[in-house]
């Protein structure tokens, strides 16, 4: 039964995302609500959607904690995200685990930068595809957007690019 919960739990977490992900490692550290939302980069009505989302994907009961659901269905966790002391006393940190969730967050990290890299093409093209139907001084404001669109998201995958070859090249020395 207990098996099985865990089952279910491992197969809902793939649902959710990078960011999501951060929030969820965050959340069973135990860090502070205003921490959370200092280490993420959002407001506080962000990170609550952020939390609903997470509790929405992982079917946590009405009532019920999220740090409390994720705590109970640790194992079910990547092994980078799982707390490796109590929240309530700081104690030492495996350096071994501590580089494993160092790099899980890192990689959710740069798969939030294509992410981004994704919805500024996305959005272009559909700036494009309306930009096509004007006919008036509004369309070359328009093509003008499209083309920073586009350049922002080159620029983008560059940066990560490099920030990739970086990493790399820094774990072969």
């Amino acid at each position: 039964m207990a098996e099985e919960r865990s089952e279910e739990f491992a197969e809902r977490a793939k649902r959710l995302t990078p960011r999501e992900w951060r929030v969820v490692a965050l959340s069973i550290e135990g860090v502070a609500a205003e921490d959370e939302c200092a280490a993420l980069g959002v407001a506080e009505g962000t990170l609550k959607s952020h939390k609903q989302a997470i509790r929405r994907k992982l079917g946590v009961p009405r009532g019920k904690r999220l740090e409390r659901h994720l705590r109970e269905n640790l194992e079910a966790l990547p092994a980078g995200i799982r707390p490796t002391v109590a929240a309530a006393g700081p104690a030492p940190v495996d350096a071994s685990i501590a580089e494993r969730r160092v790099r899980l967050l890192l990689r959710l990290t740069l798969q939030e930068l294509l992410e981004v890299a994704d919805n500024a093409d996305l959005r272009a093209a559909l700036l494009q595809q309306t930009v096509a139907r004007i006919s008036s001084d509004d369309a070359d404001d328009a093509r003008r957007e499209v083309e920073d669109l586009q350049l922002a998201a080159r620029e983008i995958r560059d940066t990560f690019s490099k920030v990739r070859a970086d990493i790399r090249s820094r774990s072969e020395r």
